[in-house]
């Protein structure tokens, strides 16, 4: 496996060092990874990632249908309510690295966050937070977040969602990036 580094990413994790399959779902009407703001649905600390509903890249024998991704209003027990279309992740059976990398033109954040949950009953469980600091750069990447994790095991039974609530309604870009690797 390599991390960071010239190379950079994850590559070849899962058994035997060989290529896996690897999916990039891009943010609501986005037609590259980043650098395509746009403005969230929701309110307040209830933004969700929102995500266009098949893969933007595919490698390795990624799938451009790999997830099954579901508007927040078909989904029973989700701890967000007024939530936006295409934000709530169904996987299949299996065991995923995930990559997100979000970005917003935001320079000034409150509770700035980004936050991988499961759906269950009462409280939705937290699976990984993380948080940054921001900076006063160059548009329309002012803050950058980084959630990384790995060995995501499902049984095509749950759903997830990233919580990205970042200040206000401002605009942002983001990405995931999926590797099947087991």
């Amino acid at each position: 496996m390599i991390r960071g580094g010239i190379v950079g990413g994850l590559y070849g994790k899962g058994g035997g060092g060989g290529k896996n399959p690897v999916a990039y779902y891009y943010g609501k009407s986005q037609t590259k990874r980043v650098g395509q703001n746009y403005t969230p649905g929701g309110s307040g600390a209830g933004r969700l990632a929102e995500f266009k509903a098949t893969a933007d890249e595919v490698y390795d024998g990624g799938k451009s249908d790999l997830l099954t991704i579901l508007d927040a209003s078909d989904v029973a027990n989700l701890d967000i309510t007024g939530a936006a279309n295409n934000t709530v992740l169904q996987f299949p059976e299996g065991r995923y690295d995930l990559l997100f990398e979000g970005y917003s033109a935001s320079a000034s954040q409150v509770g700035f966050r980004v936050e991988l949950r499961k759906v269950q009953a009462n409280t939705d469980d937290i699976e990984m937070t993380h948080t940054t600091g921001w900076t006063g750069g160059a548009s329309p990447a002012n803050t950058t977040y980084h959630l990384e994790y790995p060995d995501l095991v499902v049984d095509a039974t749950e759903h997830f969602y990233f919580l990205f609530p970042v200040h206000g309604d401002r605009a942002r870009s983001h990405f995931l990036r999926i590797e099947k690797v087991g």
